[in-house]
């Protein structure tokens, strides 16, 4: 077969009312109030209060029940405000009637005018940080939060918000090609369409992402989901916050080869996982289709960031490429596709025909006849990865776009076997002729930035990039299939059939461009090819302005800890996870009423911890474990102070921002309060702005940096040091604190906390929001004890915690295992 295949077809939270605000009590004096008679109508009063209270947690149960709302039950007596000003550069939300009422958050505005890097390449801008003021509690935690305004200036030319139309109820987009016809025209805007993907696991990721492109002005996207379900949760949530809240997210399903027969022979039914196979054949799907339309589609990972609107360099220094990707090992065979870009590709053009050649050749595999496809040793190929991942696939249609041959390296019979020997014998034999190394190299272009070319963030700064010529690298693509000229079906046979006279398609006459971003554009976290400078993991992704227009997370391994280190996590996207994926609601929603309970002064965090690293990172995970079994024991949410990125066993390099990078334990972040409630006072804690680190690298006043654990990462149950520092629902507890001497806590015999003394003394004594335990103390200096003495109910919440949470089980006798790199697990 020649040329072009055809297309296949294929209510949150308790209402929130408004205080009044004047603290008088009308009436008589004291003398008068207390009357026996009054007294009598107060008890009466407060235990019809009492019932009130359990009825409205048991409607809020029902309606978890039959609606699926995830409902917070309402605190008696304690009413919160109706709304909320938010002062900062971008968060001014003017909320019905609620008076003033100030929650500052960071708003990364610069304060003191440099750049980050000069043509030395020194940094020269402070962390996208600045002071934050007093908080106030207004919401729920884990309740939807609004979304701050977006300035009218921000996406320029290119700003799509309002400008486009939602979808047509819940439907099927790849039903059949009117159905693809009309959401490329209600999502489409300019002729410009952004496809995000996700299934119920990812929805939180998703939504942080609409949330992203909408803070630089884009709205014309088309979120996916594997099932019409969780389409229907999404849009559901994203209204359920009040007008104020600004969600309003749109999203279809997609049924494409769902139910087709060979999905069970590969292994490939489940789809709420990490590798969700028909999922991501849909975007490749959509991608093809909406070109054929005459559409320039763009597909992006829900992990990839726009630091700045992208369309000023697509349409202005890129404009002369059509493909665009990411550029993961230097050559034509390593493309990553979390980023995929079609601008200007004639229809059945090069362009357009490695994607179509993209879905077509994932087609042949999965349908292979006369049964599955078999391995290099003739076994059956199982493990779809091996030969049907898009990535693999995609780049073996890129590299015959490159070459003009038929070249299958990455997926088909290409497989991976155990050893890897008969992988490298069978790359490197003369019988498959691939392109050499040497030839597979980018080849390099030049390309002009212009001063009206530079974006701007959302909070207007001009992203850190000089004018001027750049080093761009990439690849002419030629038209694959049989009916071009020239293009070799079968590159390996010796003995090759004469080609009748063809002519060449209209379409494939003009030649079109492969761009491989330059990582000022699109960078990675770690893994990726290019200037190391701008990979995530050397920690200048923390600075503002940005130094990458988009960032993919991609190589980072906690990636909501370390959106949330960054700065680039919009609280209030994880209300989105649907209550079926959420292991620890129930806990959460119990310990939410009470408080949280927090460590300070930890030497396994701090400086003052021990300087050999597998000991240092076990030391840390196993306190992290005594304070999540205490704080659970007694009933509260456990809140987790970060790392002191100074600590002996946590990495370094000289070329990092603030001299750290450790991808496989740690991710550096600059958003934790110099002054806040996990800051202890050992020596190594003070002010960022403090530290011997030279004039070039700083953070700005008022702040910290804080490393985060990546091994003992858990997205659900704790609050991070970060999360307690920068989530505007938790200003109730950064503003009800009380801190307690270690020894102030009931011992067993055995010197460990006893769990059931100290839940009881808590109970009988006025209890802040947040309690700090201090560990500043002689008899156990640095180190939290042990707790003992849990009670069987006690137990079993704490092992349920443990079971979601289980990178975090560092109980004795589990520990980092195999290595310090590892989530902690019991040695064998």
């Amino acid at each position: 077969a020649g040329g072009m295949a055809p297309a296949r077809e294929g209510a949150d939270g308790a209402p929130v009312v408004r205080r009044d605000g004047t603290g008088e009590r009308r009436g008589g004096g004291d003398d008068s109030f207390f009357t026996p008679r009054a007294a009598l109508l107060f008890a009466v009063l407060m235990v019809g209060a009492l019932f009130w209270e359990e009825a409205l947690e048991v409607r809020a149960r029902a309606r978890e029940v039959v609606f699926g709302e995830r409902a917070v039950a309402p605190t008696f007596l304690a009413p919160r405000r109706a709304g909320v000003i938010v002062s900062g550069n971008e968060h001014d939300v003017d909320v019905d009637g609620a008076g003033t009422i100030v929650v500052s958050l960071p708003s990364g505005t610069p304060t003191d005018g440099t750049s980050f890097l000069d043509r030395g390449g020194e940094d020269k801008r402070r962390a996208a940080v600045t002071p934050k003021t007093e908080t106030t509690a207004l919401y729920a935690p884990g309740a939807l939060l609004p979304l701050p305004p977006v300035p009218d200036e921000i996406g320029g030319t290119y700003r799509s918000l309002g400008k486009v139309r939602g979808l047509d109820g819940v439907p099927d987009v790849t039903k059949d090609a009117s159905a693809v016809a009309d959401a490329a025209k209600r999502r489409a805007h300019g002729g410009e369409i952004i496809i995000l993907m996700a299934n119920s696991a990812g929805c939180h990721l998703a939504a942080n992402a609409i949330a992203n492109l909408r803070s630089v002005g884009i709205e014309h996207y088309l979120l996916v989901t594997n099932t019409k379900e969780t389409c229907e949760w999404m849009k559901k949530k994203s209204r359920s916050g009040g007008e104020t809240a600004g969600w309003e997210l749109e999203c279809g399903w997609t049924s494409f080869l769902k139910g087709h027969p060979r999905l069970k022979t590969y292994g490939l039914l489940a789809e709420e996982r990490a590798d969700p196979f028909r999922l991501w054949w849909a975007r490749f799907h959509l991608l093809e289709r909406f070109v054929d339309l005459g559409l320039n589609a763009m597909y992006v990972d829900t992990d990839v960031s726009f630091r700045v609107n992208p369309y000023v360099l697509l349409k202005g220094p890129f404009r002369e490429f059509h493909l665009i990707g990411q550029d993961e090992t230097g050559g034509v065979d390593g493309v990553n596709i979390g980023f995929v870009y079609c601008q200007n590709c004639v229809r059945n053009g090069p362009s357009h025909r490695v994607l179509n050649e993209t879905v077509q050749r994932m087609l042949q595999i999965l349908e292979h006849e006369p049964g599955p496809v078999l391995r290099w040793d003739g076994q059956p190929a199982l493990g779809a990865k091996e030969h049907l991942w898009d990535q693999h696939i995609y780049n073996d249609v890129l590299e015959s776009a490159v070459f003009s041959r038929d070249l299958r390296r990455r997926s088909g019979q290409r497989l991976i076997d155990p050893n890897g020997k008969h992988r490298d014998e069978w790359l490197g034999s003369p019988v498959q002729n691939f392109p050499k190394p040497s030839d597979k190299r980018w080849d390099e272009f030049e390309v002009e930035v212009a001063a009206s070319d530079v974006p701007v963030t959302k909070n207007g700064d001009k992203m850190i990039l000089d004018p001027g010529v750049k080093k761009a690298k990439g690849k002419v693509l030629h038209c694959v299939g049989l009916d071009v000229p020239g293009y070799d079906a079968d590159a390996k046979k010796e003995n090759k059939t004469s080609t009748p006279t063809l002519t060449t398609p209209s379409a494939c006459v003009t030649q079109e461009k492969f761009l491989a971003s330059p990582p000022w554009f699109l960078a990675g976290w770690s893994g990726v090819a290019g200037d190391e400078t701008y990979q995530g993991v050397l920690g200048r992704w923390n600075l503002d302005p940005p130094i990458v227009a988009v960032a993919h997370l991609v190589g980072a391994l906690a990636k909501l800890q370390t959106l949330k280190q960054l700065g680039w996590w919009q609280y209030g996207a994880e209300a989105f996870k649907p209550p079926e994926v959420v292991g620890l609601s129930e806990i959460e929603k119990r310990l939410d009423r009470v408080g949280g309970l927090g460590v300070r002064n930890m030497v396994a965090a701090s400086r003052r911890a021990s300087g050999d690293v597998g000991a240092g990172v076990g030391e840390y995970g196993e306190q992290v474990a005594r304070l999540v079994t205490l704080a659970v024991a007694i009933g509260r949410r456990p809140v987790v102070p970060e790392i002191e990125c100074g600590a002996p066993w946590v990495g370094s390099d000289a070329k990092a921002f603030l001299r750290v990078k450790d991808r496989e334990r740690v991710v550096l972040g600059t958003r934790c309060l110099a002054h806040g409630a996990l800051v202890g006072d050992s020596e190594g804690v003070r002010e960022a702005s403090e530290l011997d680190l030279g004039d070039t690298q700083k953070i700005a006043p008022g702040f910290l940096s804080c490393c985060a654990s990546v091994n003992f990462a858990c997205d659900e149950g704790v609050i991070w040091q970060v999360d307690l520092d920068s989530d505007p629902r938790l200003g109730g507890m950064r503003d009800d604190v009380e801190v307690l001497e270690v020894g102030r806590l009931p011992r067993t015999k055995g010197g460990g906390i006893d769990a059931n003394a100290t839940a009881a003394m808590f109970e009988n004594n006025a209890q802040k929001k947040l309690l700090i335990v201090d560990v500043a103390n002689a008899n156990s200096p640095g180190v939290l004890p042990t707790v003992d003495n849990l009670s069987e109910e006690m137990r079993e919440r704490v092992d349920l915690f443990f079971k979601t949470c289980d990178h975090l089980d560092c109980r004795p006798p589990k520990r980092p295992f195999p290595r310090d790199v590892d989530p902690c697990r019991a040695p064998r």
